[in-house]
């Protein structure tokens, strides 16, 4: 998210479509949080060249109200304003999209922007103009992204939200505060209010606990800090912990478990075995795209031939294997 203002009070929605069902993917998560925060929404469609666009294009805002059971069937269009919504459809004159985009923006203001994004990289992104991001950046706008291809969190068939989790990658400068008090109205407003927001350290391993008088432990080096599931760092422990010492006093999964039953004590927060498998496999792989890949590019092979049985142990293969789960899953 970018934004430059203080506050995260949402009156007003921006949602730019190009009529895929990418960006219809994000017109239900650009209606559902209008509807739940009680926010005005602008649904805007421009072009680079003409196009004889009819208003049937547009997303349909009363027939998804009414299969998502908010609005009864065939519902007037005064209806939606009984939901404390006003909607309007505009169309700009063929031009270049984020120019026209960003130009409108400036007239009547709005506090959140919500557009698909199609996360190009390496060639692709060099052939194909990036949209999403310079509407963002110019616009200076709180900005939710909703990747191509993605589920997302609002169903759209019946409009139910499905966020068990928020990350919220943290540093000193900017203040992070605003994107955690903005993921924190937004999560509550959709009726998540019970999604953990659990401050990380990032690189939580032994390395970094100095243990002092009476047992007292101090955890140093925070640059990595962020908030989002706590099994990122639990995972970083555990991994971290048999690369460095080998055997452990406790089993990794004595550890785990010992950590799940205190998150049940201290906190109230079952997980199950699924979720939390689930959770685990995607740790690791974000774990491992953000510490390893960069180091095997650069590590020496004598260091990496000698750290060839641990690397595959601990990281190539559970990796491959997580993988190897999520493609099956999707």
């Amino acid at each position: 998210m970018t934004s430059t203002r203080a506050t995260t009070r949402i009156e007003r929605i921006f949602h730019p479509t190009d009529f895929t069902p990418a960006s219809d993917m994000a017109f239900n998560h650009a209606l559902k949080l209008a509807i739940a925060l009680k926010a005005d929404l602008t649904i805007l469609h421009t072009d680079e060249v003409p196009h004889d666009r009819s208003w049937s294009e547009f997303p349909r805002v009363r027939q998804t109200l009414e299969r998502w059971r908010l609005l009864p069937p065939n519902s007037p269009r005064e209806a939606i304003y009984d939901l404390g919504v006003d909607v309007a459809k505009v169309t700009l004159p063929p031009g270049d999209p984020a120019r026209s985009m960003v130009r409108y923006l400036r007239k009547p203001p709005h506090d959140l922007i919500v557009l698909a994004t199609h996360q190009r990289d390496g060639l692709d992104r060099w052939l194909h103009a990036s949209i999403a991001e310079p509407v963002a950046r110019r616009a200076a706008e709180m900005t939710l992204f909703i990747p191509y291809e993605a589920e997302g969190i609002v169903s759209d068939a019946d409009g139910r939200t499905r966020l068990t989790e928020v990350l919220v990658p943290a540093s000193r400068v900017p203040d992070p505060q605003f994107a955690v008090d903005a993921a924190t109205s937004m999560a509550e407003a959709l009726g998540c209010q019970k999604v953990p927001a659990t401050l990380l350290h990032g690189d939580y391993w032994p390395g970094n606990i100095a243990v002092v008088r009476e047992g007292r432990q101090i955890v140093f080096d925070w640059q990595m800090a962020s908030v989002g599931p706590a099994v990122l760092d639990v995972l970083t422990f555990v991994t971290k912990s048999q690369w460095w010492f080998g055997e452990l006093p406790l089993e990794p999964a004595e550890l785990v478990a010992l950590y799940r039953q205190t998150l049940v004590e201290l906190g109230g927060v079952e997980w199950s075995d699924d979720d939390w498998q689930t959770a685990w496999e995607h740790a690791r792989m974000w774990r491992f795209l953000q510490e390893w890949v960069d180091l095997l590019a650069a590590s020496p092979d004598a260091l990496l031939g000698a750290s060839t049985e641990a690397l595959e142990r601990l990281w190539l293969e559970p990796v491959s294997d997580a993988v190897s789960a999520r493609l099956g899953a999707a």
